[in-house]
């Protein structure tokens, strides 16, 4: 799909609903993605999940960015197991297994890391393989 004059400029929850005017054989019950725009290097906090629950996060890669980290960090005992997934362009799809990083640790604490990302707008998914709560994730782009 391509989109042109697609502007997310501020952070926020932003919910966005594609349609087609021809549907392919296959079709999606649902497709609605929300996901909250994130601030380069600014940490969101307390973030909690119900098992098998996901949220979405999409942040900005600038033209000449040459590392883009993001980071899944939380308590270590007691508090679950958040899976961190990052994609470029969508957000990823754990159930068919598209994303650009899974580390798929146990805890709540990942990292994936991208040498010379494409610009543009990542996603980050947070799936709760088990319950957690007080995660913060941070994505960070550098270079520019």
């Amino acid at each position: 799909a391509t989109f042109s004059g697609l502007g997310i400029h501020n952070t926020g929850v932003y919910k966005l609903l594609f349609t087609a005017t021809s549907l392919p054989v296959r079709t999606a019950t649902d497709s609605t993605i929300v996901a909250t725009l994130m601030a380069d290097s600014v940490p969101v906090p307390n973030l909690n999940g119900s098992v098998n629950s996901a949220q979405s996060l999409v942040f900005r890669v600038l033209p000449g960015d040459t590392i883009l980290t993001v980071t899944l960090s939380g308590p270590t005992t007691g508090n679950g197991d958040a899976d961190l997934l990052v994609r470029f362009g969508a957000a990823p799809d754990i159930e068919n297994g598209i994303f650009d990083c899974f580390p798929n640790l146990a805890g709540n604490n990942e990292v994936c890391a991208f040498h010379s990302p494409a610009p543009g707008l990542w996603y980050a998914s947070i799936f709760a393989f088990f319950s957690y709560s007080n995660v913060t994730i941070t994505a960070t782009a550098s270079g520019h």
